[in-house]
Protein backbone atom coordinates (compact mmCIF):
# COMPACT_ATOMS: atom_id res chain seq x y z
CA UNK A 1 0.00 0.00 0.00
CA UNK A 2 1.63 3.31 -0.94
CA UNK A 3 1.85 5.89 1.83
CA UNK A 4 -0.94 8.27 0.37
CA UNK A 5 -3.38 5.20 1.06
CA UNK A 6 -1.62 5.08 4.09
CA UNK A 7 -2.92 8.35 5.30
CA UNK A 8 -6.41 7.71 4.29
CA UNK A 9 -6.19 4.55 6.54
CA UNK A 10 -4.68 5.75 9.40
CA UNK A 11 -7.36 8.67 9.28
CA UNK A 12 -10.53 6.38 9.15
CA UNK A 13 -9.19 4.22 12.04
CA UNK A 14 -9.19 6.97 14.27
CA UNK A 15 -12.62 8.19 12.86
CA UNK A 16 -14.44 5.28 14.20
CA UNK A 17 -13.84 6.30 18.00
CA UNK A 18 -13.75 9.84 18.17
CA UNK A 19 -15.42 12.89 16.53
CA UNK A 20 -13.58 14.59 14.05
CA UNK A 21 -13.60 17.05 10.84
CA UNK A 22 -11.79 16.60 7.88
CA UNK A 23 -10.97 18.11 4.53
CA UNK A 24 -10.78 15.37 2.60
CA UNK A 25 -8.10 12.92 3.98
CA UNK A 26 -5.25 15.96 4.53
CA UNK A 27 -6.34 17.74 7.74
CA UNK A 28 -8.02 16.46 10.48
CA UNK A 29 -9.15 18.46 13.75
CA UNK A 30 -10.86 16.16 17.12
CA UNK A 31 -12.86 17.15 19.30
CA UNK A 32 -11.67 15.08 21.89
CA UNK A 33 -9.33 11.81 21.94
CA UNK A 34 -10.46 10.39 25.19
CA UNK A 35 -12.55 8.39 23.66
CA UNK A 36 -9.45 6.36 21.94
CA UNK A 37 -9.27 3.07 22.74
CA UNK A 38 -5.75 1.72 24.13
CA UNK A 39 -3.68 0.60 21.42
CA UNK A 40 -2.90 -3.10 21.58
CA UNK A 41 0.49 -2.55 19.54
CA UNK A 42 2.88 0.39 18.17
CA UNK A 43 1.21 2.19 14.91
CA UNK A 44 3.50 3.92 12.40
CA UNK A 45 2.13 7.57 12.07
CA UNK A 46 1.82 9.39 8.64
CA UNK A 47 1.02 12.92 10.09
CA UNK A 48 1.95 15.53 12.09
CA UNK A 49 -0.16 15.49 15.04
CA UNK A 50 -0.44 18.40 18.17
CA UNK A 51 -2.11 17.49 20.71
CA UNK A 52 -3.24 19.66 23.50
CA UNK A 53 -4.19 18.33 27.06
CA UNK A 54 -6.36 20.44 29.19
CA UNK A 55 -7.17 17.64 31.93
CA UNK A 56 -6.57 13.78 32.76
CA UNK A 57 -3.40 11.86 31.95
CA UNK A 58 -2.64 9.66 28.99
CA UNK A 59 0.75 7.46 28.69
CA UNK A 60 1.74 7.41 25.10
CA UNK A 61 5.15 5.75 24.09
CA UNK A 62 6.89 7.46 20.40
CA UNK A 63 9.17 5.31 19.38
CA UNK A 64 9.28 3.19 22.38
CA UNK A 65 9.98 6.03 24.62
CA UNK A 66 7.31 6.46 27.26
CA UNK A 67 5.87 10.34 27.90
CA UNK A 68 3.13 11.16 30.09
CA UNK A 69 0.74 13.70 28.27
CA UNK A 70 -0.99 15.89 31.81
CA UNK A 71 -2.78 19.03 31.94
CA UNK A 72 -1.11 22.19 30.11
CA UNK A 73 1.18 19.85 27.82
CA UNK A 74 1.45 20.34 24.38
CA UNK A 75 2.55 17.15 22.31
CA UNK A 76 3.83 16.85 19.22
CA UNK A 77 4.42 13.96 17.23
CA UNK A 78 6.04 13.92 13.44
CA UNK A 79 5.67 11.92 10.64
CA UNK A 80 7.04 8.26 10.23
CA UNK A 81 7.00 8.08 14.44
CA UNK A 82 6.02 4.80 16.42
CA UNK A 83 3.06 5.42 18.53
CA UNK A 84 1.28 3.70 21.26
CA UNK A 85 -1.39 4.92 23.29
CA UNK A 86 -0.98 2.87 26.21
CA UNK A 87 -2.81 4.01 28.79
CA UNK A 88 -5.25 7.06 30.42
CA UNK A 89 -7.28 8.86 33.23
CA UNK A 90 -10.93 8.96 33.25
CA UNK A 91 -11.19 12.35 32.98
CA UNK A 92 -8.50 12.80 29.91
CA UNK A 93 -9.72 15.43 27.59
CA UNK A 94 -7.28 16.25 24.66
CA UNK A 95 -7.76 18.93 21.71
CA UNK A 96 -5.83 17.67 18.83
CA UNK A 97 -4.73 19.17 14.95
CA UNK A 98 -3.37 16.10 12.65
CA UNK A 99 -1.79 16.83 9.17
CA UNK A 100 -1.21 13.88 6.61
CA UNK A 101 2.25 14.89 4.54
CA UNK A 102 0.12 15.64 1.39
CA UNK A 103 -1.54 18.27 3.15
CA UNK A 104 0.80 21.01 2.70
CA UNK A 105 2.45 19.55 -0.73
CA UNK A 106 0.75 22.47 -2.67
CA UNK A 107 2.36 25.04 -0.61
CA UNK A 108 5.89 23.32 -0.03
CA UNK A 109 8.02 26.66 0.45
CA UNK A 110 5.75 28.21 3.19
CA UNK A 111 6.45 24.59 5.24
CA UNK A 112 10.01 24.58 4.59
CA UNK A 113 11.38 26.63 8.25
CA UNK A 114 8.95 23.78 9.86
CA UNK A 115 12.09 21.60 9.58
CA UNK A 116 13.97 22.60 12.71
CA UNK A 117 10.65 22.29 14.47
CA UNK A 118 10.22 18.79 13.04
CA UNK A 119 13.65 17.73 14.00
CA UNK A 120 13.77 18.89 17.35
CA UNK A 121 10.58 17.51 18.46
CA UNK A 122 11.62 13.62 17.38
CA UNK A 123 13.69 13.94 20.76
CA UNK A 124 11.46 16.26 22.73
CA UNK A 125 7.61 16.06 21.68
CA UNK A 126 6.48 17.84 24.95
CA UNK A 127 6.49 21.26 25.94
CA UNK A 128 4.40 23.08 29.13
CA UNK A 129 1.86 26.02 28.42
CA UNK A 130 1.22 28.69 30.36
CA UNK A 131 -2.14 29.99 30.71
CA UNK A 132 -2.42 32.59 27.44
CA UNK A 133 -0.49 30.02 25.05
CA UNK A 134 -3.12 27.26 26.09
CA UNK A 135 -6.09 29.89 25.29
CA UNK A 136 -4.02 30.66 22.15
CA UNK A 137 -4.22 27.26 20.81
CA UNK A 138 -7.86 26.84 21.89
CA UNK A 139 -8.64 29.53 19.57
CA UNK A 140 -7.01 28.09 16.47
CA UNK A 141 -8.96 24.65 17.45
CA UNK A 142 -12.37 26.57 17.59
CA UNK A 143 -11.90 28.78 14.57
CA UNK A 144 -10.13 25.63 12.43
CA UNK A 145 -13.41 23.55 12.93
CA UNK A 146 -15.63 26.63 12.57
CA UNK A 147 -14.09 27.39 9.46
CA UNK A 148 -14.07 23.73 8.17
CA UNK A 149 -17.73 23.08 8.45
CA UNK A 150 -18.04 26.07 7.14
CA UNK A 151 -20.91 25.47 4.36
CA UNK A 152 -20.75 27.45 0.56
CA UNK A 153 -17.26 28.15 1.15
CA UNK A 154 -15.53 28.20 -2.21
CA UNK A 155 -12.19 28.96 -0.74
CA UNK A 156 -12.39 26.88 2.46
CA UNK A 157 -9.53 24.58 1.69
CA UNK A 158 -7.37 27.39 1.37
CA UNK A 159 -8.33 29.66 4.96
CA UNK A 160 -7.83 26.34 6.38
CA UNK A 161 -4.04 25.94 5.30
CA UNK A 162 -3.55 29.54 5.90
CA UNK A 163 -4.28 29.02 9.68
CA UNK A 164 -2.47 26.24 9.55
CA UNK A 165 0.38 27.96 8.50
CA UNK A 166 -0.19 30.33 11.31
CA UNK A 167 -0.65 27.58 13.79
CA UNK A 168 2.73 26.24 13.04
CA UNK A 169 4.42 29.40 13.76
CA UNK A 170 2.16 29.68 17.26
CA UNK A 171 3.91 26.18 18.11
CA UNK A 172 7.67 26.70 16.98
CA UNK A 173 7.20 30.62 19.04
CA UNK A 174 5.88 28.29 22.06
CA UNK A 175 9.04 25.60 21.96
CA UNK A 176 11.42 28.38 21.10
CA UNK A 177 10.36 30.42 23.95
CA UNK A 178 10.28 27.68 26.34
CA UNK A 179 12.82 25.51 25.38
CA UNK A 180 15.05 27.69 22.88
CA UNK A 181 16.02 25.52 19.61
CA UNK A 182 19.01 28.15 18.97
CA UNK A 183 20.42 27.58 22.47
CA UNK A 184 20.67 24.21 22.56
CA UNK A 185 23.64 22.61 21.61
CA UNK A 186 22.77 19.75 18.39
CA UNK A 187 25.14 17.28 17.97
CA UNK A 188 27.51 16.57 15.11
CA UNK A 189 25.09 14.80 13.19
CA UNK A 190 22.11 16.73 13.83
CA UNK A 191 23.92 19.64 12.16
CA UNK A 192 24.41 17.30 9.51
CA UNK A 193 20.50 16.60 9.06
CA UNK A 194 19.65 20.15 8.52
CA UNK A 195 22.36 20.68 6.41
CA UNK A 196 21.30 17.21 4.51
CA UNK A 197 17.63 18.97 4.22
CA UNK A 198 19.04 22.28 2.63
CA UNK A 199 20.99 20.71 0.23
CA UNK A 200 17.90 18.37 -0.66
CA UNK A 201 15.63 21.55 -0.64
CA UNK A 202 17.80 22.98 -3.56
CA UNK A 203 18.42 20.41 -5.93
CA UNK A 204 15.38 17.43 -5.55
CA UNK A 205 14.25 18.67 -8.75
CA UNK A 206 17.91 17.52 -10.14
CA UNK A 207 18.99 14.62 -8.69
CA UNK A 208 17.67 12.01 -6.28
CA UNK A 209 20.93 9.73 -5.66
CA UNK A 210 22.17 9.81 -2.22
CA UNK A 211 25.77 10.06 -4.14
CA UNK A 212 25.24 13.65 -5.04
CA UNK A 213 24.01 14.76 -1.46
CA UNK A 214 27.43 13.14 0.61
CA UNK A 215 29.48 14.60 -1.88
CA UNK A 216 28.43 17.55 -1.41
CA UNK A 217 28.39 17.38 2.22
CA UNK A 218 32.12 15.98 1.88
CA UNK A 219 30.80 12.98 3.03
CA UNK A 220 30.98 9.14 2.03
CA UNK A 221 27.19 7.94 1.12
CA UNK A 222 27.44 5.53 4.27
CA UNK A 223 28.36 7.89 5.98
CA UNK A 224 25.50 9.92 5.60
CA UNK A 225 23.43 7.20 5.20
CA UNK A 226 24.19 5.73 8.91
CA UNK A 227 24.01 9.62 10.65
CA UNK A 228 20.35 10.68 9.06
CA UNK A 229 19.02 6.86 9.89
CA UNK A 230 20.12 7.66 13.29
CA UNK A 231 18.72 10.96 14.29
CA UNK A 232 15.43 10.51 12.52
CA UNK A 233 14.55 6.84 11.93
CA UNK A 234 14.37 7.60 8.30
CA UNK A 235 17.05 7.02 5.52
CA UNK A 236 18.60 9.72 3.35
CA UNK A 237 16.93 8.07 0.56
CA UNK A 238 13.53 8.15 1.92
CA UNK A 239 14.15 11.62 2.83
CA UNK A 240 14.84 12.55 -1.07
CA UNK A 241 11.96 10.53 -2.16
CA UNK A 242 9.51 12.31 0.30
CA UNK A 243 10.52 16.19 -0.79
CA UNK A 244 10.35 14.60 -4.45
CA UNK A 245 6.69 12.94 -4.24
CA UNK A 246 6.01 16.57 -2.70
CA UNK A 247 6.81 18.24 -5.34
CA UNK A 248 5.40 15.97 -8.00
CA UNK A 249 2.39 16.11 -6.26
CA UNK A 250 2.09 19.41 -6.10
CA UNK A 251 2.74 19.94 -9.84
CA UNK A 252 0.26 17.44 -10.70
CA UNK A 253 -2.56 19.62 -9.15
CA UNK A 254 -1.34 22.61 -11.28
CA UNK A 255 -3.55 22.93 -14.27
CA UNK A 256 -2.29 22.52 -17.69
CA UNK A 257 1.31 21.35 -16.75
CA UNK A 258 1.62 17.62 -18.33
CA UNK A 259 2.96 14.69 -16.81
CA UNK A 260 6.18 15.15 -19.33
CA UNK A 261 6.29 18.55 -18.27
CA UNK A 262 6.58 17.04 -14.38
CA UNK A 263 9.18 14.36 -15.35
CA UNK A 264 11.27 16.60 -17.11
CA UNK A 265 11.99 19.53 -14.74
CA UNK A 266 11.96 16.75 -11.63
CA UNK A 267 15.04 15.27 -14.42
CA UNK A 268 13.43 12.01 -14.83
CA UNK A 269 15.01 10.54 -18.39
CA UNK A 270 11.41 9.74 -19.39
CA UNK A 271 7.74 10.30 -18.50
CA UNK A 272 7.49 6.11 -17.76
CA UNK A 273 10.21 6.05 -15.78
CA UNK A 274 8.59 9.12 -13.93
CA UNK A 275 5.02 7.28 -13.39
CA UNK A 276 7.19 3.76 -12.34
CA UNK A 277 8.98 6.00 -9.51
CA UNK A 278 4.97 8.06 -8.09
CA UNK A 279 3.54 4.83 -8.27
CA UNK A 280 6.64 2.87 -6.20
CA UNK A 281 5.79 6.02 -3.76
CA UNK A 282 2.25 6.48 -3.54
CA UNK A 283 0.13 3.64 -5.45
CA UNK A 284 -1.51 5.75 -7.60
CA UNK A 285 -0.05 6.55 -11.32
CA UNK A 286 0.19 10.49 -11.44
CA UNK A 287 -2.43 10.41 -13.84
CA UNK A 288 -4.72 8.67 -11.17
CA UNK A 289 -3.46 11.57 -8.88
CA UNK A 290 -4.14 13.85 -10.96
CA UNK A 291 -7.67 13.20 -12.11
CA UNK A 292 -8.26 12.82 -8.07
Amino acid sequence: MGKYNQQNEAFKFIKDFIPMDTIGDEFVIFGDISSLPIFDYPRKTNAIVFAVCLKGTAEISINLKRITLRENILMVTSPEQIVQFINKSDDLSVRCFAMAQNFIEGNINAFQNIVPLILYVINNPCTSLNKEEMSTLLEYHSFLWKKIRAENSPYKKEIVKGLIQALFHEVMTIFQKHQPLERIKKSRKEELFEMFLNEILLNYNRNRSVTFYANKLCLTSKHLSSAIKEVTGKSASEWIDSYVILAAKAMLKTPNKTIQQIADELNFSNQSFFGKYFKDHTGMSPSQYKAS
